[in-house]
Parts: C-alpha cells; structure tokens; sequence
C-alpha cells in the first residue's frame, strides 16, 4: 500500500486494505530549496463485531393442550471488544398457522449480561401443530451491527390415552 503523486498544503488519499496491525508511510515535501521527509506511523485496529450464541433448540410439548417447553438461552459472543447493547427480538409471527409471541426475558442484553444471555420461550394462544419450525432470533447491536441465528422449533403434541386395567 503506498501513497504516490501530488499533494496539495492539505490533502488525503485513501489507501487500503491495510494487511498489516501496524503500517509506516514516509512522507515527503518537496519544492525549488530541496526536500524533507516524515515517517508516519499507522495503527489499524480490527473492527469491532458480535456473534448470536444459542444453547440449543426448543423442545415444545403439549399434553392436554398444556405446553411444556425448556427455554433457549441466547447469548452475545464479542469480537474486538465489541461492548454496545445488543436488542433481541424474533420472527416468524407464526408457526404453522398459529400465532406466537416470543417471551425473552431481557429484551436487550448489556455487555454485563452477553455471557449469561437472555431465555427465549414461546407462547400462543392455541396448541402449535406438530412439526419442526425455524425461528429466527435477530440481535441488534446499533451502528449497522446486525446478527442473526437460527432455532429450531420441535412440536410435539401427546394425549394421554387411559385405559382400565
């Protein structure tokens, strides 16, 4: 990477990628009572970013109608100190035709609650039929910082059938 040509008394030129953390560029001024040089050092530092963790998928049962489900536990995984809030939410807004709300219970996770996470549980008002759903859990991290992760959504629906013996 090098910066080549006529400069005005003020002036910039973008130069890049820069492949190496630390970057010395010499910079030279010349006119008709000779030349002096300066070496500028520059330091590039790797942007900042965040991942989605998660804990596993949702298992969701019914038994009589009734849900029996274990939570998900989302999470934030830092990249080069990444440390804003981080704002959960999820979609679709049904699964298999039934409507769901998706129950976090931190809406948004500081950089104090990225290890510990946030749970995530589903309710609706009726059972969801059986089958196997993606829910997309999407982490919002200001500043055009914008992460997803997949969950699996696994229905299971029982009715205990009694018999006399």
């Amino acid at each position: 990477v090098s910066w080549s040509g006529t400069k005005g008394l003020s002036d910039s030129e973008l130069v890049g990628p820069l492949t190496n953390p630390t970057n010395v560029y010499r910079l030279t001024c010349v006119n008709a009572f000779g030349s002096v040089f300066q070496d500028v050092t520059v330091f590039a530092a790797e942007p900042q970013d965040f991942s989605l963790t998660k804990s596993g998928n949702i298992d969701l049962s019914y038994v009589t109608n009734q849900p029996i489900q274990q939570p998900v536990t989302i999470g934030v995984a830092p990249v080069n100190n990444f440390n804003a809030n981080v704002a959960l939410s999820a979609a679709p807004a049904s699964l298999g035709g039934v409507a769901v709300t998706y129950n976090f219970s931190d809406l948004t996770l500081s950089v104090d609650e990225y290890t510990t996470g946030s749970n995530l549980t589903i309710s609706s008002a009726t059972p969801i039929p059986a089958g196997t759903y993606t829910v997309t859990v999407t982490g919002n991290g200001g500043a055009g910082f914008v992460r997803t992760i997949d969950i699996s959504v696994m229905v299971g629906v029982f009715k205990p059938r009694f018999e006399e013996i």
